[in-house]
């Protein structure tokens, strides 16, 4: 099986002339090339994807097939679980602290536990 690769580092779309470019080496070449794939960083345009439908030699790879590929083979990646935190938990206890301030400040100190009453004692 002959089978030929054109790897691009786009951050951007691919141009489709790349791609025609590549499918006219597909077909031109004389020993047969039973398949060729085009990998791209980048992604490709809506006609890219239409030259690929008529055109069965043809794979078009782009930046998220590339990483759901390495992902699912765990090609330099590794799984880890992430978690994000749930602000409508904590918003329970951020409610509960501001009624306690409050309430707290709503409240004196007992006389013993007043600074002022200290101060005033020990004259």
């Amino acid at each position: 099986m002959s089978v030929y690769f054109q790897c691009k580092k786009y951050e951007g779309t691919v141009p489709i002339s790349h791609i025609r470019e590549f499918v006219g080496v597909l077909s031109s070449d004389k020993r047969g090339v039973d398949k060729g794939i085009f990998i791209t960083t980048g992604a490709f345009s809506s006609g890219a994807y239409e030259l690929e439908k008529h055109n069965t030699q043809l794979e078009l790879i782009d930046g998220e097939k590339l990483v759901e590929m390495f992902e699912k083979a765990e090609l330099g990646v590794k799984r880890r679980d992430v978690y994000d935190p749930d602000p409508s938990f904590f918003k329970q206890y951020t409610e509960v602290s501001i009624k306690e301030s409050s309430s707290r400040q709503a409240h004196s100190l007992p006389e013993h536990m007043n600074w002022k009453s200290t101060i005033r004692n020990s004259n």
